[in-house]
């Protein structure tokens, strides 16, 4: 039976009434001494009748990659709070003179306005945004916005089977490394709290939580030697029914997150952020089954998601800024969705399907500094590769220069599929050297050979639903864009 329209209107907002939070603002605790501040902007938080001062903190490694960015990559500003009820204003107060600025991600449509040399911008409910200044990425500034913890989701000091990171904790030994032991099934860092560690879970079932910082220590010279640790990885899963949920990763010298799942169950990411400057410092590398990447900040000095021979894995609401390539594709894969993913920085192109097993070059690199020069094979040896990609909702129009939107290179004749849909993109330089940022007119969509560099490639279906091409509707790029 349907129910009279006034009931129902009474009936509904007397629920919405109910369930409505209560306003809450939350500032953290400061992190140690040992994190680094950054005075380029002053910030506070407003909710009603309250205020928060806001620390910016700025703890990365200039990369010393000098010419690969304009003077070398700098700055993972981020400042961060929680909040829940009534909207609330970040106030960001600038230093310099401002003749541009953008809020990202632009999909978000957040309210702002600039005044007296302060951007405001309003929020209502919890999200990550970024600022940048005069369309130059050394002023980017991240804000992380969470919704309060639970109480229930805060296990008590000595709880059994958990592993509670309160202060500063350092990994024993020299190699830098905590393993999660195996009768631990929580690990939870406080807010203010810095697990100075490179860490690994190697067993099932293990949650990994809170609003704590994990610290690579390879950034201490001093104390761990790197020679100590040549394996790979920041925080790596390896591992079923693992959930790793609103830390942050800071200042790696290696790959970031890694995650290999051949479990029936699956490895979740969720509410996560990564600020990383270095070269190696990739964000999420990937592979086996079962993943699910949901709401990431991924701002590194390498590739943003290396996707590297998985089926059934979702990204979803990601935003991405790094001086490499965004997503790198490599190995077969199959199955893969990638869902409202903003780029707002990728000095070296969106999807580079490119990298074969070895780098193309006569000396591989390991950039972990232990292993020796090995010579590659001839490049028509290398393996065939298979790859099944749906973009839907990939946007890069927060980018201040992008090289190119897709390129496909040394993957062999296996079929290839990479299916776009919601397509939104600035005008391409066609380089991936940032000092071509001028340029617009060059070459979006690539399948490049050269059999005496790169496996032969072909059998590259890429499709294109619903293209806008700087901010404006295309039926398709045009022809001087695709080779």
């Amino acid at each position: 039976m349907r129910m009279p329209a006034l009931v129902a209107y009474v009936c509904s907002t007397a629920f919405a009434t109910a369930v409505a939070a209560p306003d809450a603002l939350v500032r953290y605790p400061d992190y140690p001494a040992a994190i680094e501040r950054d005075d380029a902007y002053a910030v506070c938080v407003r909710q009603g009748d309250e205020t928060r001062r806001l620390v910016v903190w700025n703890h990365c490694e200039k990369s010393i990659l000098a010419g690969r960015t304009r003077g070398g990559d700098v700055n993972r500003r981020f400042c961060e709070f929680a909040f829940a009820g009534s909207p609330v204003t970040v106030d960001i107060a600038v230093r310099e003179d401002v003749k541009c600025y953008k809020v990202f991600p632009a999909r978000k449509g957040l309210k702002h306005a600039f005044r007296n040399g302060v951007i405001s911008v309003t929020l209502t409910e919890p999200t990550y945004f970024g600022v940048q200044l005069n369309d130059y990425d050394k002023t980017i500034i991240s804000v992380f916005a969470d919704a309060p913890e639970k109480a229930e989701d805060v296990p008590a000091l000595g709880a059994a089977d958990v592993l509670r990171v309160d202060g500063w904790l350092d990994a024993k030994g020299a190699d830098g490394v905590l393993d999660v032991p195996k009768d631990v099934r929580e690990v939870y860092l406080a807010p203010g709290s810095v697990l100075n560690a490179r860490l690994k879970i190697t067993h099932p079932h293990v949650r990994l939580h809170g609003r704590g910082m994990i610290l690579d220590p390879m950034s201490d010279i001093f104390r761990y030697d790197q020679i100590q640790n040549p394996s790979r990885g920041f925080v790596v899963v390896k591992a079923t029914d693992v959930t790793v949920e609103g830390v942050k990763l800071v200042d790696s010298r290696t790959f970031n997150f890694i995650a290999w799942n051949y479990g029936a169950q699956p490895v979740t990411f969720r509410n996560v952020k990564i600020l990383s400057s270095m070269m190696c410092s990739d964000g999420f590398t990937v592979g086996g089954k079962n993943l699910l990447v949901d709401n990431a900040w991924v701002y590194v000095g390498d590739n943003g998601l290396v996707v590297s021979g998985i089926r059934d894995a979702t990204f979803r609401n990601v935003a991405i800024g790094t001086s490499c390539k965004a997503i790198f594709p490599q190995c077969s894969n199959l199955r893969v969705r990638m869902e409202n993913v903003d780029v707002f920085r990728a000095d070296e192109g969106l999807v580079a399907n490119e990298y074969n097993g070895v780098l193309r070059r006569r000396n591989k690199w390991d950039e972990m500094g232990t292993g020796l020069q090995k010579r590659e094979p001839d490049p028509q040896d290398l393996e065939h590769q298979t790859e099944d990609f749906l973009f839907d909702g990939l946007s890069a129009v927060d980018a201040t220069y992008i090289a190119y939107v897709f390129r496909c290179k040394n993957m062999g004749d296996r079929p290839k599929t990479f299916a776009f849909r919601n397509l939104s993109v600035p005008h391409v330089s066609g380089r991936d050297n940032w000092r071509l940022a001028g340029q617009t007119n060059g070459v979006s969509v690539a399948v490049l050979n050269d059999p005496a560099k790169w496996l032969n490639t072909s059998n590259c279906r890429v499709s294109v639903t619903n293209l806008y091409l700087a901010g404006r509707r295309a039926e398709a790029f045009p022809p001087f864009a695709v080779e």
